[in-house]
């Protein structure tokens, strides 16, 4: 398990094409590997060589042009360094690539090839490697026999895709891909692939596209269905097992995880959209968005890693999640937030699974998990706590909005306080609307006030907070019922004098203490039912 410093912000991920290293930095280490990947500059000289060979695909022959491929029954095998233009149609065949040295170059122009038994395009050895989409060309790669993709069902000892890298490789070019994975996986590169460019559907009994040491997406449209991961990087040693979104369109529905890493999934721009029966972003390392954009419909959590989450800038969306967003520390830095969660709204996770409540041994770490919000425009609609930490909640700015819960078995704000973590809001604007049984509140300690105040309300109604002179320093409709208010602003001042206006009637408040509480609430009581005025 890698360790994340959250704080510093320094996640990156990013292939150096042009010396052939690939360059990982995530937490405190810098891992460097050399890698095969062609720059751009490679993929256009290999793209437009003129002494083109010709691969023409006749049912179930090869015819071969120009030389260095071998044809045997319905396979070819490319043995020599060059550009290869491949066209037509190969049932029950394959082709195969095994070059020591040299740049290959695979152009698809109208090729369609099928192998029952294994992958229909399979690279067993290239040192560099371009599979380039002809523009305005539609391919296609199949291996077995088509079946419905549901949860993933394919042979225990499959291996490998119906388009399988041995080597690191790229794949550009305008046109369009399909590639039917019904024996395994649907795109698999054993080093590292990207994809800069393209028309790319996928559909997989198992994962999508995997890249095993890495897999970075840098321009296209992605559409994949998996029955397992929908993109995937699984190498375990050090430098490997990233995913990186930089640019293009992706739009993932996957039977597990949407996009599952070991190390770091590395969002940096791009449109994503997630359906999946599991998590959208699973990460056994750090996940940071910094730029993209991030639909996501799943039955667990929307965004989960082992280690650190961190949102720099971007859009997440989350439309239906157990948990939204699960983290051993979790870093909001800017962009915008929207979620909509069965469970925890934001959740941070220690390291102990040691039971917390009840008769059970109490444990108590110097290290505890810290959710740390710094800027960023966040909604959260939780059933159960809007933000919760088994360590400590820090604000120090943006804006947050916490519809719910409705339940008083949980909170809107929870931290972990058998554990000796606190609350504390130094900036930003926060309003929570919730239940009353398990409020909990800022620490004094804060340097920013917060009124907390108990009043029932329901589902639609309206809430506002006026200053003296009437000026709204907060308006929300409440998606959900309960009897909670609390809100912190750099605009309520120790003394000075509030108004609560809520379905019609008006609540005095005056900030008495730097946390000052009306109305009694399940965990924390305050002084006495509220100010409100006579109707």
């Amino acid at each position: 398990m890698r360790a994340i410093r959250i704080a510093a912000a320094a996640v990156l991920a990013l292939v150096l094409t042009a010396c052939s290293v690939y360059t990982v930095l995530y937490g405190d280490q810098l891992h460097k590997r050399k890698t095969d990947i062609m720059s751009e500059k490679e993929v256009s000289q290999a793209v437009n060589a003129n002494n083109c060979k010709l691969i023409e695909l006749e049912t179930d022959t090869v015819k071969v042009s120009g030389g260095g491929a071998a044809v045997s029954g319905s396979t070819v095998t490319i043995r020599k360094p060059g550009t290869y233009r491949i066209s037509g149609t190969l049932e029950d065949g394959q082709i195969l690539v095994d070059v020591d040295e040299g740049a290959v170059a695979l152009l698809l122009d109208g090729a369609s090839v099928s192998c029952s038994s294994g992958p229909a395009l399979h690279v067993l050895d290239s040192r560099k490697l371009v599979l380039y989409l002809t523009e305005g060309t539609s391919n296609f790669l199949t291996s077995g026999e088509e079946t419905q993709i549901t949860a993933y069902s394919s042979d225990l000892y499959a291996s490998g895709g119906a388009l399988m890298f041995g080597d690191s490789a790229v794949i550009a070019g305008g046109g369009s891909l399909t590639v039917l994975g019904y024996v395994n996986n649907g795109i698999h590169c054993s080093n590292d692939l990207v994809i800069r460019d393209g028309n790319i559907r996928v559909e997989a009994v198992n994962t999508g596209i995997k890249g095993k040491d890495s897999l970075t997406v840098s321009g296209g449209r992605i559409s994949v269905l998996s029955g397992g991961d929908g993109l995937g990087a699984d190498g375990t040693d050090d430098g490997t097992g990233t995913v990186t979104v930089i640019a293009g369109t992706l739009d993932i529905v996957s039977y597990d995880d949407g996009i599952q890493a070991e190390s770091l999934i590395d969002l940096k721009g791009g449109e994503i959209s997630i359906e999946s029966r599991d998590d959208g972003l699973n990460s056994s390392g750090d996940i940071t968005v910094d730029g993209a954009s991030i639909t996501a419909d799943c039955r667990d959590d929307a965004v989960h890693a082992d280690c650190g989450v961190l949102i720099a800038s971007g859009k997440i969306n989350v439309t239906s999640s157990n948990e939204g967003i699960e983290g051993r520390n979790i870093t909001v830095d800017g962009g915008t937030v929207s979620i909509v969660s069965f469970d925890d709204g934001f959740n941070c996770v220690s390291d102990s699974s040691k039971q917390m409540w009840g008769p059970y041994p109490q444990e108590i770490s110097d290290d505890l998990p810290v959710l740390l919000i710094n800027g960023g425009s966040i909604y959260i609609n939780a059933q159960g706590d809007g933000l919760d930490s088994n360590g400590n909640i820090v604000i120090g700015g943006g804006t947050l909005v916490i519809d719910g819960p409705s339940q008083n078995w949980n909170g809107s704000l929870d931290s972990g306080r058998e554990r000796g973590g606190v609350i504390t809001v130094n900036g930003g604007t926060l309003l929570a609307v919730g239940s009353t049984g398990m409020v909990e509140l800022p620490d004094s300690g804060s340097s920013q006030c917060t009124v907390s105040y108990a009043a029932a309300f329901k589902a639609g109604s309206v809430i506002s907070i006026t200053d003296s002179s009437g000026t709204v320093l907060a308006e929300h409709v409440c998606a959900r019922s309960g009897g909670n208010i609390i809100f912190s602003s750099g605009d309520l001042e120790l003394n000075g004098a509030y108004v609560l206006h809520l379905d019609g009637s008006d609540y005095d408040i005056v900030m008495t203490d730097t946390v000052t509480a009306y109305g009694r609430t399940g965990m924390q009581g305050g002084p006495g039912p509220g100010g409100k005025r006579p109707s």
